[in-house]
């Protein structure tokens, strides 16, 4: 039996402890973002061949996640993904806006918090309380043996 095999017949995994999930999941591209530069007027500022300057003080990042917009192309996905998410979240923001194509990256990171982290409410407010005034009790007894 293959180990690939072996992997997918596993089913008793502890949920709290171990996961199985797609390595889509945990990737994303990191988009730079560019805005135009514009001279004192409002006129854009273009170069020798007309293209648009970008302003680098105006100049963002976006994580864009290989799964945006239900994708489960994962890395193939990267023009239509990353092209949604641009039309979706930055272009009805930023309408003079583009993307500069030759800075895109892969990463890929595991957000441990968002797969294992269990919520665990705080001690009821009364309880907190009563611990409280035991230990002001404690110092307050602490300061009259000082005192004498």
């Amino acid at each position: 039996m293959t180990r690939s095999r072996l992997y997918d017949q596993f089913t008793d995994a502890d949920q709290d402890c171990s996961r199985v999930q797609r390595t889509d999941e945990f990737g994303y591209w990191t988009v730079t973002v560019e805005r135009p530069l514009l001279d004192d007027e409002g006129t854009l500022i273009t170069d020798r061949k007309g293209a648009h300057k970008p302003y680098p003080k105006k100049r963002e990042t976006e994580n864009v996640p290989f799964t945006y917009g239900g994708s489960t192309m994962g890395p193939a996905g990267k023009l239509n993904v990353i092209q949604a998410y641009f039309a979706t979240e930055i272009k009805p923001h930023v309408p003079d806006a583009w993307i500069d194509w030759k800075k895109v990256k892969a990463g890929y990171e595991i957000p441990f918090t968002r797969y294992f982290y269990k919520y665990v409410p705080p001690r009821p407010l009364v309880a907190i309380d009563a611990d409280l005034e035991k230990q002001v009790a404690k110092i307050i007894e602490l300061l009259r043996e000082v005192e004498g």
